[in-house]
């Protein structure tokens, strides 16, 4: 479903216009607000669930129900599915979806029977017992690998496309973000669950491997939409604000990379940031890399350079005479710091993000260099600074100079 098939905000009540006193201007004006009604989901004549969700995409929201609850292995096990105006059926407000499965799978439902009413779509609501709210989940098999600079760029993607967003300003989303295409799908309704169901539904539907790409969300991420994500199959959970602490230590028990706080100028990875090439064994890799290359530039014997270093002496004997680096040694401070500088940029992509980079690798620099490998550095940028890229320069330019 791509983003022109996104309903406007009027249709099928997803929204209404209501008048309202402004104050203190004590004036009347007309204000969209996002709709809600009861919708009940049945499978094969019997009610389910009674769900509080925003009247639109309701074959998706079904759908997608179905799916995160295990009811049915995919799509296509929906033998039927229909919705009507609670109205057409002599009731009153809302709607019914009716489903039809086969005998197993209802045979199944009725075995683990769930008595569900829930506000604006709870995932939890009804369960009828602890180990039932924490079920295991299937690790999510994905190989697709991404950048920090794609997660960031799926996010954004986001809010311009929520036509009930920008109507009401009360309307949570849920999208789907693949390399190449941008936002493939995206769904809206007054409660996060919802719209992530009906996401997943609009997936399943359109026959979308969900595999390929980046679910976001504009909501905090709690347990159930961890859930929810890594039975979809998605590697990658990205969200504009935090998750739970059960969230994370479920996405990492599921192989779930879980991305929150997404903003313009950068993000934190809870889970599983190898995924976005940020893994902490590769941060390890990159210190041991530059220990060996401080080593190889200081020299390990008496044999070091002499007399060709920074002005205040060379290396004699592996120490540091004054606190400069022979020509040799001075080449691999530069290199080291670029790669580093490289690095952090790629977490803090374009112009708005060069000051947090600058900043990160600045920190790091502090944190993981000698003393004499700071002076060296600095002592280089002092003497013009060649070859060192923006983000690198900006950096050592934060550093303390070492006491001697």
């Amino acid at each position: 479903m791509r983003r022109s098939d996104v309903p406007p905000p009027e249709a099928a009540g997803g929204a209404a216009g209501v008048v309202r006193r402004l104050w203190p201007a004590g004036t009347l004006a007309e204000r969209l607000l996002i709709g809600e009604a009861p919708v009940a989901l049945t499978f094969n004549g019997t009610s389910h669930a009674v769900m509080m969700a925003t009247p639109v995409d309701l074959a998706d929201f079904a759908t997608g129900f179905a799916l995160a609850e295990g009811i049915v292995p995919d799509a296509g096990a929906l033998e039927s599915l229909e919705v009507l105006p609670a109205a057409a059926l002599g009731g009153g407000a809302g709607f019914e979806v009716r489903m039809w499965i086969g005998e197993a799978a209802m045979e199944r439902l009725r075995a683990r029977r769930r008595a569900l009413a829930g506000p604006s779509g709870c995932g939890l609501c009804g369960l009828e017992s602890l180990d039932a709210a924490l079920p295991a989940i299937a690790p999510v098999t994905a190989r697709a690998t991404f950048s920090v600079a794609q997660v960031m760029a799926a996010v954004a993607g986001l809010q311009p496309a929520q036509r009930l967003g920008q109507a009401t300003r009360a309307a949570h989303a849920a999208g789907f973000w693949r390399p190449g295409s941008g936002l493939v799908a995206l769904r809206e309704d007054v409660g996060r669950h919802n719209a992530l169901d009906k996401l997943a539904g609009a997936l399943a539907r359109a026959g979308e491997d969900a595999g390929d790409g980046i679910v976001v969300l504009t909501s905090r991420v709690s347990i159930e939409l961890v859930q929810k994500a890594a039975r979809l199959g998605a590697p990658v959970l990205a969200a504009v604000s935090a998750p739970t602490a059960l969230a994370v230590q479920a996405a990492q028990a599921a192989g779930l990379t879980l991305a929150g706080i997404v903003r313009a100028d950068g993000c934190e990875i809870f889970t599983h940031p190898a995924r976005l090439g940020l893994d902490e064994p590769e941060r390890r890799a990159m210190r041991e890399r530059e220990a060996m290359s401080e080593r190889e530039a200081g020299g390990d014997t008496g044999g070091g350079d002499t007399g060709s270093g920074h002005a205040g002496g060379g290396h004699a004997g592996g120490g540091h005479g004054g606190g400069g680096h022979g020509a040799a040694g001075t080449a691999r401070l530069v290199r080291m710091a670029n790669q580093i500088a490289q690095f952090f940029a790629a977490q803090h992509p374009g112009p708005p993000g060069e000051a947090a980079a600058a900043a990160a690798v600045a920190d790091h620099l502090t944190s993981f260099w000698e003393p004499r490998m700071r002076r060296g550095i600095l002592a280089y940028v002092a003497a013009g600074g060649t070859g060192l890229s923006p983000v690198a320069a900006a950096a050592v330019a934060r550093l303390a100079v070492p006491a001697a």
